[in-house]
């Protein structure tokens, strides 16, 4: 298959609890991305009005599929949700308090051939908007456990691996 960005379409997956302050932004910023070709907002029984935020927005672009749950389930379970419901070629994570700057699909979907799991630099913002690049550096193939461990918050530190 070939590997370049524009043959592959990608489910975005956002999860979504009381998100209703981040949501449309970390929606629009999934919407943004050429390549997405699907967001899911799985709602795990959201009590603000982000329910009403991810109705407004499925009705503006046919690529937002919405799904509630009538139980709160959990993180895990919206995102394996998501998962099922999924049609894309790639699934990619969207945190439902984050959000995406413009080509980050088109930049990671080169590297795709030959990995299961892909991860990039993160910008982190602080409590004043300003922003602190983590960067991972060079491209780099690493196991499972220590992209897991690489992801917990530590202070100070400023590289992934």
């Amino acid at each position: 298959m070939d590997s370049g960005a524009q043959s592959f379409s990608v489910s975005v997956i956002i999860p979504v609890y009381n998100a209703e302050e981040t949501l449309e932004r970390a929606v629009r910023s999934a919407l943004a991305q050429p390549e997405a070709g699907q967001v899911i907002l799985i709602d795990d029984e959201s009590s603000d009005g982000s329910q009403d935020i991810a109705w407004k927005l499925a009705g503006e672009d046919s690529r937002i599929l919405y799904h509630r749950f009538q139980v709160n389930r959990g993180p895990a379970a919206a995102r394996n949700k998501g998962i099922e419901l999924s049609q894309g070629t790639w699934v990619a994570l969207l945190d439902a308090d984050d959000y995406w700057q413009n080509g980050r699909l088109e930049k990671l979907l080169p590297y795709v051939d030959g990995y299961d799991v892909l991860a990039d630099d993160l910008l982190l913002e602080g409590d004043a908007g300003s922003l602190f690049h983590v960067e991972q550096g060079q491209i780099q193939p690493v196991n499972l456990k220590t992209y897991l461990l690489s992801n917990l918050p530590q202070k100070g530190k400023t590289n992934m691996f």
